[in-house]
């Protein structure tokens, strides 16, 4: 798989491509997503990256095709917690099952991961899983390029390998602009 070159777009349409992604999974929910299936977001603090995160998972929500078992929202702090969590009790192979049988899983804020480097490998399991089965859809947002990220070069590989989308901070955008 080549690595794709970054679109640089506004807040809108960023938006608007999230929401056509969400559109097209809640039409094929129930058949397998086609490749193509993750989306690493950038850009810097108040970009929107979080809020749109939000707005996919609600409007997954909201079209009844989700539950919290098909859907997953996770913060990497979240995400990092929960898998220390799962190898102190003993439970890493649930802990994956729960990803595994996720149709959307959405991550907020790769950047977290710096200087953990089993949860990168964890994380990078994922990503590959992902990548290899083709109905996982999976949006992942940090603050850097994938090639700037500070972590291990074969997670950054995999990160530029779907949709890359770099937002950029308007600071004329206000909240009530911010609606999909």
């Amino acid at each position: 798989m080549e690595p794709r070159k970054s679109d640089v777009i506004g807040w809108e349409n960023a938006a608007a491509y999230l929401k056509q992604t969400t559109d097209t999974l809640n039409k094929q929910y129930d058949e397998r997503l086609q490749a193509g299936n993750l989306i690493y977001i950038y850009g810097p603090s108040g970009s929107g990256k979080t809020f749109l995160l939000h707005s996919v998972y609600t409007a997954l929500n909201c079209h009844g095709k989700a539950t919290a078992e098909r859907a997953l929202f996770y913060r990497m702090p979240d995400f990092t917690e929960e898998y220390v969590d799962a190898i102190l009790k003993g439970t890493t192979r649930a802990f994956e099952q729960r990803l595994y049988r996720a149709e959307a899983v959405l991550f907020d804020d790769v950047d977290y991961l710096t200087g953990k480097t089993q949860t990168q490998e964890e994380f990078d399991k994922f990503v590959n899983h992902c990548l290899e089965d083709n109905h996982t859809l999976m949006i992942v947002t940090g603050s850097n390029s994938p090639d700037n990220l500070l972590l291990s070069e074969r997670l950054r590989n995999r990160l530029s390998w779907g949709k890359v989308i770099e937002l950029r901070r308007n600071e004329s955008d206000t909240d009530e602009k911010r609606i999909i």
